[in-house]
């Protein structure tokens, strides 16, 4: 997969969302089922795309990408989580399904107004929930958070494990607190987890992350102080300074095991790895 900051995004930008029953009809239309965290697949693993059928129903018919008439609907029965099929799917597809994921996310729990409590109709493709009562509109809920690779002035990298994490060792990320900027809470983060204190914050990029609704905001940091390193013990449970070779070695020995490779965490340690 291309990194996400050179995908083209959905074509939702260039079309009003109100033509959305106009594409349904479209000959090429085509609509996949998601779940929560998951979606429809072929035998073979790749996305099951199905021809539309009957009419338009904005309760279900969700628009992912007006250019290409691709839609997503709610389904129940046996699915595909997205995290098996994610790393397998090329650009486009996977960012159908990371909105799908995140559409059917949404809908499922915010069926009503949060002002007035009436419930709420689905609008403009599936993208708006227009409460009729009070006219509030709310829109897909994206709750940001930072992740950031640490390095010390030798180039080694700062890998840590969670507690239900087994062999995984990732780069460390947190969400983002009301009021913070997005440098603040890497400073917090980082902090709270393991003691340090970072310079040279730098922005590396973004990625969607539909687990439910998270914003992955990437960054790289510096740390002048390696020794004093100390976990809080809650969410960071154990936390080394490695070697580009360190790291090489005891992925191939199978001794640690990387972050998902379709994440940004992977693709910070793989871009300092040089790989």
């Amino acid at each position: 997969m291309g990194d996400w900051d050179q995908v083209r995004l959905l074509s939702l930008g260039d079309n009003d969302l109100s033509r959305s029953p106009l594409i349904w009809m479209r000959f090429d239309a085509r609509v996949l089922a998601f779940g929560v965290s998951s979606v429809a697949t072929t035998e073979d693993g790749a996305l099951d795309w199905r021809p539309v059928s009957g009419p338009y129903d904005p309760r279900r018919c969700w628009l992912l990408d007006a250019k290409r008439a691709w839609f997503a609907a709610p389904a129940d029965g046996e699915l595909t989580p997205l995290r098996q099929v994610w790393p397998v799917l090329e650009d486009a597809p996977a960012q159908a399904a990371v909105a799908g994921v995140g559409l059917t996310a949404w809908h499922a729990t915010h069926g009503y107004c949060p002002t007035c409590g009436i419930a709420t109709s689905i609008e403009d493709g599936g993208w708006v929930r227009l409460c009729h009562s009070c006219g509030q509109q709310q829109f897909p809920r994206i709750d940001p958070a930072v992740i950031v690779a640490l390095t010390d002035d030798d180039d080694r990298l700062l890998l840590g494990a969670q507690p239900t994490w087994g062999k995984r060792r990732s780069v460390f990320a947190g969400f983002v607190m009301g009021g913070e900027s997005l440098e603040q809470a890497v400073h917090r983060e980082v902090r709270e987890e393991t003691g340090l204190t970072v310079a040279d914050i730098t922005y590396y990029g973004s990625q969607p992350w539909p687990f439910p609704r998270s914003l992955m905001v990437a960054f790289t940091a510096r740390v002048h102080d390696p020794g004093a390193l100390r976990v809080d013990g809650r969410e960071i449970v154990q936390a080394a300074w490695l070697t580009r070779d360190e790291v090489r070695q005891e992925w191939q020995a199978g001794e640690i095991d990387p972050p998902p490779p379709m994440s940004i965490a992977y693709r910070l340690i793989m871009s300092w790895l040089g790989d």
